[in-house]
């Protein structure tokens, strides 16, 4: 197995962008984005009882503070990690988001207003999520039933 070749100028690119928001004159401000990133969340209307109109505004909403998470600064190395953290959870939001919309189904927890139904023959499937072209990419793998002939079941 040949040995890795380690790229001395992109691990300092990674880093210096890693730390680029790091910057003494700054207040702390990750906290309340952090708040309303959880309060967007956490609405019944979003997280329990689903419609596509509410769940494109909470999308929208999250891609709002993610622009405004990129503007944000830390003054030191524990706020610096918190933005980090903070930056991971929007980014997991809009992917939540995204495959809720993706599923036009109701399925066990997931309540789709507008899908009142169960539906196998569309939906027996995993929403598998990718990066593509840096950005989260989404599909489908039907999930495989080996023992059962789902036609027969519904």
């Amino acid at each position: 197995m040949a040995t890795p070749v380690i790229d001395t100028t992109e691990i300092t690119g990674l880093k210096e962008a890693a730390y680029a928001p790091l910057k003494d004159d700054v207040v702390a401000d990750s906290d309340n984005l952090l708040q309303t990133l959880q309060t967007i969340m956490f609405d019944c209307d979003v997280s329990v009882w689903k419609h596509a109109n509410r769940l494109e505004k909470a999308q929208a909403d999250i891609r709002s503070l993610g622009g405004e998470l990129a503007s944000l600064n830390a003054p030191n190395t524990h706020e610096l990690v918190r933005l980090k953290e903070t930056e991971a959870m929007v980014l997991a939001a809009d992917i939540i988001l995204s495959a809720s919309l993706m599923r036009t189904e109701t399925r066990l927890s997931h309540f789709r207003e507008e899908y009142e139904a169960r539906n196998d023959a569309e939906w027996l499937s995993w929403i598998d999520v990718t990066e593509k072209n840096g950005s989260p990419s989404f599909s489908k793998t039907k999930i495989p039933t080996p023992l059962v002939d789902i036609g027969e079941v519904g």
